[in-house]
């Protein structure tokens, strides 16, 4: 059975991320390590079976679902080992729906909380069309896509102790003297100094396996749309593997119905709860894709340091703003320039990305200090 196709048939997804159920039942599975329950209903709610499964997972769960082939949908909610029961579903004609874990939770009304309820919870927002939808990445480019968030994490991981090193040197003020030159004892110095080499040697072999798995991540990954590949790989700073985890965590661009909730869900957008026109706390800050939030304000801090530019222009935001929203602002921009770059299928313009009359001004002054600096010479 064709995803798109089976998916299309049985349900509507609508502006919203709800679900419309368009067949006569709906299946509510809560999943865990050991065992997961199971709670099929029908349209007009009518409880039809429930039960919870410890053994033999995969093959009980194809046997009761069986009798509904063709005329059920099942909703799964997106905790961590949600992959093999999803993949298992699909793989054998039964469509299945990715549940958002934190809209589910604040759609709970029950004051009490157990594994039934919790499928019973399911199954029925399926049935009303409730059932807040969350991104399933294909078993096919999904573990591709885990070696590059592994990579992340060792990207993360080697700046850690690259900042243990500098925090290191700021305690001790090591850029204006020697430790032994300050006073300090020998003994004090063998320490400081296997720390500094330990984390040396920490960051030598972490890039040692972020080059293993860049090769292979460019011999294994599915380019199924060269064109925007190329146009990312494109831009200065963002590079191969870059490119290719900005499409697979973005999955179908058209998914977002414009920039602005795009970056929302980069982690790029501070939410907000009002009501009466006063703001009344912050909304879920932790909600989105944190490799692609980590993928943004990467390209804002490279771009600082090697594009004169974008510094010049970060320099006189972070004046007036403070350094930290700075930054923020220039990682929406990445994040919105690459959106626009995938929706619209254009190359990077610098011009875009900093404004036209921002663009012209800081042209003319970083020329003007490039002929000042040729003169010199």
């Amino acid at each position: 059975m064709n995803r798109n196709d089976s998916l299309a048939t049985l349900y509507t997804v609508d502006a919203d991320h709800s679900t419309a159920l368009t067949v006569d039942h709906s299946a509510g599975v809560d999943l865990h390590k050991d065992n997961f329950r199971i709670h099929i209903r029908n349209k007009s709610g009518e409880v039809l079976y429930r039960k919870t499964v410890s053994k033999h997972k995969r093959e009980r769960l194809l046997e009761i679902l069986e009798p509904y082939k063709g005329n059920i949908v099942v909703g799964l909610e997106s905790t961590y080992n949600w992959y093999w029961l999803y993949d298992t579903l699909m793989m054998n004609g039964f469509p299945c729906i990715l549940g958002h874990a934190y809209y589910l939770s604040k759609q709970k009304m029950d004051k009490h909380k157990d594994d039934d309820r919790d499928a019973a919870n399911m199954s029925d927002l399926l049935r009303v069309g409730r059932f807040p939808v969350a991104y399933a990445c294909d078993y096919d480019r999904r573990s591709v896509r885990g070696l590059m968030r592994l990579r992340v994490e060792l990207m993360r991981d080697h700046t850690s102790y690259l900042l243990r090193n500098q925090c290191i040197g700021d305690q001790y003020l090591m850029e204006e003297a020697s430790l032994a030159h300050a006073g300090y004892p020998p003994e004090t110095i063998n320490d400081i100094d296997l720390a500094l080499t330990i984390n040396a040697e920490m960051q030598a072999e972490l890039m040692q396996r972020v080059e293993r798995l860049d090769h292979y991540i460019l011999e294994r990954a599915l380019i199924q749309d060269r064109e925007l590949y190329e146009l990312l790989a494109a831009v200065r700073g963002i590079g191969p593997v870059t490119a290719l985890t900005i499409l697979y965590e973005t999955g179908d661009s058209n998914r977002f119905k414009n920039q602005q909730t795009y970056s929302s869900y980069c982690r790029l957008v501070r939410p907000k709860w009002q009501s009466s026109g006063k703001e009344v706390g912050c909304g879920n800050a932790r909600s989105g894709n944190p490799y692609l939030s980590w993928i943004y304000n990467s390209l804002a801090v490279q771009s600082i340091r090697n594009i004169p530019m974008i510094a010049a222009w970060y320099g006189q935001l972070k004046k007036k703003r403070g350094s930290r929203t700075a930054r923020r602002v220039l990682a929406h921009r990445w994040a919105t320039t690459a959106f626009f770059m995938l929706k619209r299928r254009e190359p990077f313009n610098f011009e875009k990305f900093l404004g036209t009359a921002l663009y012209a001004k800081l042209k003319a002054a970083t020329d003007a200090k490039l002929l000042r600096s040729r003169t010199k010479e």
